[in-house]
Protein backbone atom coordinates (compact mmCIF):
# COMPACT_ATOMS: atom_id res chain seq x y z
CA UNK A 1 0.00 0.00 0.00
CA UNK A 2 1.37 3.39 -1.01
CA UNK A 3 1.73 5.96 1.75
CA UNK A 4 0.36 9.43 1.14
CA UNK A 5 2.62 12.43 1.61
CA UNK A 6 1.40 14.83 4.26
CA UNK A 7 2.23 18.49 4.76
CA UNK A 8 1.59 19.94 8.19
CA UNK A 9 1.16 23.70 8.31
CA UNK A 10 2.01 25.20 11.68
CA UNK A 11 0.32 28.47 12.61
CA UNK A 12 1.68 30.31 15.61
CA UNK A 13 0.03 32.66 18.05
CA UNK A 14 2.64 34.54 20.08
CA UNK A 15 1.42 35.56 23.53
CA UNK A 16 3.78 37.33 25.90
CA UNK A 17 3.12 38.47 29.47
CA UNK A 18 -0.55 37.53 29.21
CA UNK A 19 -1.71 34.60 31.36
CA UNK A 20 -4.28 33.30 28.89
CA UNK A 21 -4.49 30.55 26.33
CA UNK A 22 -7.03 32.35 24.17
CA UNK A 23 -5.87 33.68 20.82
CA UNK A 24 -8.43 34.90 18.30
CA UNK A 25 -10.79 31.99 19.01
CA UNK A 26 -8.29 29.40 17.82
CA UNK A 27 -8.72 25.77 18.88
CA UNK A 28 -5.27 24.63 19.90
CA UNK A 29 -3.80 21.29 18.93
CA UNK A 30 -0.39 22.11 20.34
CA UNK A 31 1.11 24.64 22.71
CA UNK A 32 4.78 25.49 23.18
CA UNK A 33 5.54 27.26 26.45
CA UNK A 34 8.94 28.97 26.49
CA UNK A 35 10.66 30.47 29.50
CA UNK A 36 13.99 32.23 29.93
CA UNK A 37 16.37 30.16 32.10
CA UNK A 38 18.02 33.41 33.22
CA UNK A 39 14.78 34.84 34.65
CA UNK A 40 13.03 33.02 37.49
CA UNK A 41 9.79 34.98 37.00
CA UNK A 42 9.35 33.54 33.49
CA UNK A 43 9.53 30.04 34.96
CA UNK A 44 6.96 30.99 37.60
CA UNK A 45 4.70 32.33 34.84
CA UNK A 46 4.84 29.13 32.76
CA UNK A 47 3.95 27.14 35.88
CA UNK A 48 0.78 29.24 36.17
CA UNK A 49 0.11 28.96 32.43
CA UNK A 50 0.38 25.15 32.59
CA UNK A 51 -2.33 25.09 35.25
CA UNK A 52 -4.43 27.50 33.18
CA UNK A 53 -4.05 25.30 30.10
CA UNK A 54 -5.02 22.18 32.02
CA UNK A 55 -8.16 23.91 33.28
CA UNK A 56 -9.21 25.56 30.01
CA UNK A 57 -7.71 23.84 26.97
CA UNK A 58 -9.41 21.36 24.69
CA UNK A 59 -8.87 17.71 25.50
CA UNK A 60 -5.67 16.11 24.27
CA UNK A 61 -3.86 19.35 23.45
CA UNK A 62 -0.15 18.59 23.09
CA UNK A 63 2.26 20.70 25.11
CA UNK A 64 6.02 21.11 25.12
CA UNK A 65 7.93 23.11 27.72
CA UNK A 66 11.08 24.88 26.56
CA UNK A 67 13.80 26.57 28.60
CA UNK A 68 15.63 29.04 26.35
CA UNK A 69 18.94 30.96 26.62
CA UNK A 70 21.03 28.03 27.81
CA UNK A 71 24.03 29.77 26.24
CA UNK A 72 23.96 32.15 29.24
CA UNK A 73 24.92 29.47 31.76
CA UNK A 74 26.60 31.91 34.14
CA UNK A 75 23.31 33.88 34.40
CA UNK A 76 21.06 30.84 34.84
CA UNK A 77 18.40 31.12 37.55
CA UNK A 78 16.36 28.04 36.60
CA UNK A 79 18.14 24.69 36.56
CA UNK A 80 17.51 22.07 33.92
CA UNK A 81 16.45 19.74 36.74
CA UNK A 82 13.64 22.13 37.80
CA UNK A 83 12.42 22.48 34.22
CA UNK A 84 12.37 18.71 33.78
CA UNK A 85 10.57 18.26 37.10
CA UNK A 86 7.84 20.74 36.11
CA UNK A 87 7.41 19.03 32.75
CA UNK A 88 7.16 15.62 34.42
CA UNK A 89 4.57 16.91 36.91
CA UNK A 90 2.36 18.01 34.02
CA UNK A 91 3.11 15.11 31.69
CA UNK A 92 4.63 17.26 28.95
CA UNK A 93 7.85 17.02 26.97
CA UNK A 94 10.79 19.20 28.00
CA UNK A 95 13.58 20.79 25.99
CA UNK A 96 16.33 23.30 26.61
CA UNK A 97 17.49 25.52 23.76
CA UNK A 98 19.56 28.49 22.78
CA UNK A 99 18.01 30.49 19.97
CA UNK A 100 21.06 32.78 19.92
CA UNK A 101 23.54 29.90 19.56
CA UNK A 102 21.10 27.85 17.43
CA UNK A 103 21.31 24.89 19.84
CA UNK A 104 18.46 22.36 19.93
CA UNK A 105 16.04 24.90 18.40
CA UNK A 106 14.30 22.56 15.95
CA UNK A 107 13.71 19.67 18.37
CA UNK A 108 10.73 21.20 20.24
CA UNK A 109 9.04 22.14 16.95
CA UNK A 110 9.69 18.71 15.43
CA UNK A 111 8.39 16.98 18.55
CA UNK A 112 5.23 19.06 18.75
CA UNK A 113 4.51 18.63 15.04
CA UNK A 114 5.06 14.86 15.29
CA UNK A 115 2.71 14.59 18.26
CA UNK A 116 0.00 16.58 16.46
CA UNK A 117 0.41 14.47 13.31
CA UNK A 118 0.14 11.29 15.36
CA UNK A 119 -3.09 12.54 16.94
CA UNK A 120 -4.52 13.59 13.59
CA UNK A 121 -3.56 10.32 11.92
CA UNK A 122 -5.47 8.41 14.57
CA UNK A 123 -8.55 10.52 13.89
CA UNK A 124 -8.52 10.45 10.09
CA UNK A 125 -11.49 8.86 8.45
CA UNK A 126 -11.59 8.54 4.70
CA UNK A 127 -15.09 8.67 3.33
CA UNK A 128 -16.24 7.17 0.04
CA UNK A 129 -16.54 10.57 -1.61
CA UNK A 130 -12.84 11.34 -1.16
CA UNK A 131 -13.20 13.65 1.84
CA UNK A 132 -10.82 13.19 4.74
CA UNK A 133 -12.24 14.09 8.14
CA UNK A 134 -9.48 15.30 10.45
CA UNK A 135 -11.38 15.00 13.71
CA UNK A 136 -11.22 18.68 14.63
CA UNK A 137 -14.14 19.88 12.53
CA UNK A 138 -11.89 20.27 9.50
CA UNK A 139 -12.01 18.34 6.27
CA UNK A 140 -10.11 18.20 3.02
CA UNK A 141 -12.01 17.54 -0.20
CA UNK A 142 -10.81 16.09 -3.48
CA UNK A 143 -7.83 14.29 -2.01
CA UNK A 144 -5.49 12.99 -4.65
CA UNK A 145 -2.29 10.98 -4.16
CA UNK A 146 0.85 13.15 -4.07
Amino acid sequence: MEQAKVVLILAFCFVSHVPTIRCHGVVYQGIMLVYDVTKERTFTNVSKWLRNIEENAVDNVRIVLVGNKIDLENQREVSEKRGKKLADQHGVQFFETSAWANRHVTQPFDSLASQIMEDMTQKVQVERNGTIKLGYGQSINDVRPA
